[in-house]
Parts: C-alpha cells; structure tokens; sequence
C-alpha cells in the first residue's frame, strides 16, 4: 500500500471520469469521492487497492484527502478483517486511533506516531486476555 501524492496523478486511467463513476488508476486501484478539479482527491472518499486474488478484500481507505494525500481522519479496512479508525498524517496513523484484528482483538486504543503505537495507550489481546495499558 503506497501513500498518494500527487506522483499518483500519472498513474490516472481516465483523466476525466464520467459524473458519478470512481476515478480509476492504471494499477486498478480506484477512488470514489470529493475531487477538486477532474483528479485531484481533496475532502471525503474511499481509496480502494486493487488485490491480484478475485477472492481476497482489498485493502481501502474511507475518509479525509487533502490535495491526493491521505490526510485527517478516517478508517483503514485490510482484507483479513483488521480496522483503524482515528487519525492519519501522511497516509500512516498519526494521532489518536483504534486498531481492531479480524475478530476484535487484538484491540488497541491509543496514541500513534508515524503509523507506530506511541504514547498513551491501551492493549486488549484478546476478549478475557491480558491487558497492557500504559506507555509505547
């Protein structure tokens, strides 16, 4: 997963999509959401990355983009079922987030620095397991 920029706008398939349809990369990567101009993503959408296995989920990206950059708020979904919700600067968890495994666990609510835990947080392993809150 590559963090977009404006590098990306090369690898745009169509310069102009239709009203209403995803803005579609050659790499079949898709966007869906706010453009300011005909590509560049800026305000509320879904990234999506292509998977090369038709029965894999892809991994996407719904919530803020500033000028083709994943930046603000939103929530990653990876195909095994792993989500963060929270913060993100530069494409990575930056700020305060949750990250949840494919089954809810493990769980951790906290503060991220550069997509890594860091600062305060807490640690749920699993639904009766250990838990580490504390500093990362």
């Amino acid at each position: 997963m590559s963090v977009l920029n404006e590098s990306m706008l090369s690898t745009v398939a169509a310069s102009k999509p239709a009203e209403g349809a995803p803005l579609a990369f050659k790499s079949g990567n898709t966007y869906e959401g706010a453009l300011t101009g005909s590509t560049t993503m800026d305000g509320e959408g879904t990234y999506t990355w292509a998977t090369a296995d038709p029965e894999a989920s892809a991994v996407s990206y719904t919530g803020t983009f500033k000028a083709n950059g994943i930046d603000g708020a939103g929530t990653y979904t990876w195909g095994d079922g792993s989500t963060y919700t929270g913060q993100v600067v530069g494409g990575k968890r930056h700020g305060v987030g949750t990250f949840a495994g494919p089954s809810g666990f493990p769980l951790y609510e906290g503060e991220w620095v550069a997509g890594r835990r860091h600062g305060s947080g807490k640690l749920i392993y699993a639904a009766k397991g250990d838990v580490y809150e504390g500093q990362w």
